[in-house]
């Protein structure tokens, strides 16, 4: 089968990975893959298979992609067309549509982040011969309108993070430090201004020291020094930029937090919970169906700082036995939901089934 995905860039972020991650497990699998982007970028190319052709349109504006996409679907005639985010799968399901191609749209949050683009997105769900979530709940925010079938659920793959760096962080021999770790972009979803006031409240309660490393780049970041600068926090927290050797961090850490205000199915949360680390996230998203609080993680009551600086002093003050017992469980559940040979199984399901 010859499978086109289409994408509007390769930037950083977790819709890109995962599109590397089917795309050449595919290839794998004996199919014709390609994979076509609106825009120039880079990331994850590294990690896709060799035998993936990447095409990049270098559009303009929205007309200029329009025509230039339809141009590149009459020329390799793929019989599938798989989009990723906002604006490859509008152009990709009114071209697919038009070109009579099967197409298939992976829809990777429980929102679009403002109801213009979550309405244009349910209402173009039609155009689809189906849609895929990696989050249960987002039937209820994001189903699709006007008839179009229900979204189909598949999870995130996740691939083992290998350590091949010999670079290790030292810290000082202070056992009484408990140390946190966040990744993911610096951007309002992620909700780090609670995090950083949740972590000033926690010193203050218990009267232990607390680091928070967050690893990342963003928009935020200048407001987020500003706050760790009003809050005195500067000897808790660390800002050290993005990294895909994350593995190191979460080595040293004895918990991974993730304050999220909205989520799809973050990679970062199910990276942590391999490491078999305890995590903290709050209630959105995927996050409390793969989490069962207190058994293999725990979730917060809301999103407020409140509320995570609540669960945040509750697992620090749980024995030592008992958050290796919970990072252990959380490693489990990875394992048993989320492999590469189990996903990938259901999506050839749906490439095939009509």
């Amino acid at each position: 089968m010859k499978i086109c995905f289409f994408i509007g860039a390769m930037s950083r972020g977790g819709a890109e990975r995962q599109l590397v991650y089917v795309a050449s497990g595919l290839v794998n699998k004996g199919h014709d893959v390609i994979l076509l982007t609106l825009k120039s970028g880079n990331e994850y190319l590294d990690l896709l298979d060799s035998r993936v052709d990447v095409y990049c349109l270098e559009v303009k504006n929205f007309f200029d992609a329009v025509k230039k996409t339809n141009t590149f679907f009459k020329k390799n005639n793929p019989d599938v067309v798989i989009n990723f985010l906002y604006h490859a799968s509008i152009i990709g399901r009114l071209l697919g549509k038009y070109n009579k191609i099967k197409t298939i749209t992976s829809h990777r949050n429980s929102s679009l982040g403002s109801y213009s683009r979550n309405f244009i997105f349910r209402h173009t769900a039609y155009l689809d011969n189906k849609t895929l979530t990696n989050v249960k709940a987002s039937e209820k925010k994001m189903h699709p309108a006007w008839g179009a079938p229900k979204l189909i659920y598949i999870p995130n793959m996740y691939i083992r993070n290998i350590d091949k760096s010999n670079e290790q962080i030292i810290l000082d021999n202070d056992t009484k430090t408990f140390n946190w770790c966040f990744i993911g972009r610096l951007e309002k979803q992620k909700n780090l201004p609670n995090l950083i006031r949740a972590l000033k409240m926690v010193n203050e309660k218990s009267g232990k020291k607390n680091r928070l490393f967050i690893l990342g780049e963003g928009s935020d970041k200048a407001e987020l020094d500003s706050l760790v600068s009003q809050l005195n926090l500067e000897k808790s927290v660390f800002f050290e930029g993005f990294t895909r050797d994350t593995l190191k961090y979460l080595k040293i850490s004895n918990a991974f937090i993730l304050p999220s205000l909205w989520e799809g199915m973050p990679n970062a949360l199910i990276e942590a919970m391999d490491a078999a680390i305890p995590v903290i996230a709050t209630p959105v998203g995927v996050n409390s169906e793969i989490i069962q609080d207190g058994l293999n993680g725990f979730l917060t009551d809301n999103t407020s700082a409140n509320a995570i600086a609540e669960k945040m002093y509750h697992v620090i003050n749980l024995p030592e036995d008992k958050l290796i017992e919970v990072g252990v469980e959380a490693r489990k559940s990875v394992e048993q939901k989320f492999s590469p040979d189990i996903i990938l199984s259901q999506w050839e399901k749906v490439l095939i089934e009509n």
